[in-house]
């Protein structure tokens, strides 16, 4: 059933952007917020796997990630959607609603993503900003763009990747050899956005089924 809504979810949801994603720096002054968020909280990071069992599903290894709450940072909260929301809007060239900031999840050494997509009513013009890592070796986000190809994404800190999430197939296929990994998300959708998953699941020809 998985496979069979990640499948119908690439041939149905509408293409947003040329590409499907873009690599972008993240406004400096925002990006050294995020970074000191991160340096001075990094201690109380607590482990998905406790928290929420969701992550167990996405991350294919007993290595669980961590979160640093922005919730918790009102004035930081609202400072990265205000300043993210202009520049997303011009990348799909359209009008955007905020549905979600979720972060900063912090991976550590052996993480693995498994391959999915994001979700079709909310997750549809998305960023992972990148805040920073202690890598051994580079740790590269595998997406597969409109053609159906795989691309590897190695993500700079300071640098995010403006992708289509409910679209895009995205998955970290090599496990993170490192300290630590740390990264933000944030998601919209067109103000007009009216896709449901029970819309893209009818979408599925009869035959697949076979």
């Amino acid at each position: 059933l998985t496979e069979w809504r990640t499948t119908s979810q690439e041939q149905f949801l509408p293409n947003m952007t040329q590409k499907g994603y873009q690599v972008d720096e993240i406004p400096k002054a925002l990006y050294h917020k995020l970074y000191r968020f991160v340096h001075d909280n990094i201690e109380r990071a607590t482990s998905e796997g406790v928290r929420d069992k969701k992550s167990a599903a996405i991350t294919s290894k007993a290595t669980y990630p961590a979160l640093l709450n922005l919730d918790f940072e009102r004035e930081l909260r609202r400072e990265v959607i205000e300043t993210l929301q202009p520049i997303h809007e011009r990348w799909c060239n359209c009008k955007l609603k905020f549905n979600a900031l979720y972060g900063v999840r912090v991976y550590f050494d052996g993480s693995v993503l498994s391959c999915h997509l994001d979700r079709t009513t909310t997750h549809v013009v998305s960023s992972i900003m990148h805040i920073g890592h202690d890598l051994e070796e580079p740790w590269p986000i595998q997406i597969k763009d409109h053609f159906g190809r795989f691309l590897g994404v190695n993500l700079e800190p300071g640098e995010m990747l403006h992708y289509e999430s409910a679209r895009l197939v995205h998955c970290r296929m090599t496990e993170m050899k490192g300290n630590w990994y740390a990264n933000a998300f944030i998601h919209f959708a067109p103000v007009d956005w009216n896709e449901s998953e029970e819309d893209t699941e009818a979408a599925v020809p009869p035959y697949w089924q076979d």
